[in-house]
């Protein structure tokens, strides 16, 4: 299966083409020139099949929104969250929700701990990565997917108070 095709049935009907897709396209050009430190420093180790030999993409855009990292073979998101992630917890879950309804796991760090301890963040990814089934078609969205996402346990942004980073990453979420 080519990339446009896989890209194409990521996007909801109707956001594959026109305006909309040109302009989330340009965004994910504009985010791959002007990476985060962090950002940098994962995808050394990420890019180029480095990592066990999996395939990942950056700055891909799955239907409206940019994801940082993502790996197709495995169905897995990651994204590295800097400070402003904080104020905008509503808007992860929904986000989260929407690549979850489509098949993904959605794994997240934050910029401290990719950048303090690369090695403990990539040992999470990689032992995500073996422990996940290996999918090469995207799962339909179910009756599930009307149902509420709930902020998951491992998800360490569960309350204002836990906002300081994990050495090992902020788990799935």
């Amino acid at each position: 299966m080519s990339w446009a095709h896989e890209k194409r049935s990521l996007l909801p009907p109707g956001e594959g083409t026109g305006m909309r897709a040109r302009i989330i396209n340009q965004l994910s050009k504009n985010l791959r020139k002007n990476q985060t430190k962090a950002e940098i420093k994962i995808w050394r180790h990420l890019k180029n099949r480095a990592l066990a030999g999996y395939k990942f993409r950056r700055q891909c855009s799955i239907g409206p929104y940019i994801v940082d990292f993502v790996c197709f073979e495995k169905m897995v998101v990651i994204e590295i969250d800097g400070g402003q992630h904080a104020d905008q917890l509503k808007k992860d879950v929904r986000r989260t929700k929407y690549l979850s309804e489509r098949g993904f796991s959605v794994m997240r760090f934050w910029n401290n701990d990719v950048l303090a301890d690369t090695d403990s963040v990539l040992s999470v990814i990689l032992a995500t990565l073996i422990n996940s089934p290996s999918s090469t078609t995207l799962l339909p969205l179910g009756e599930g997917s009307a149902a509420t996402l709930t902020q998951p346990a491992n998800d360490i942004r569960t309350d204002e108070k836990e906002h300081s980073p994990s050495p090992i990453g902020r788990g799935q979420g």
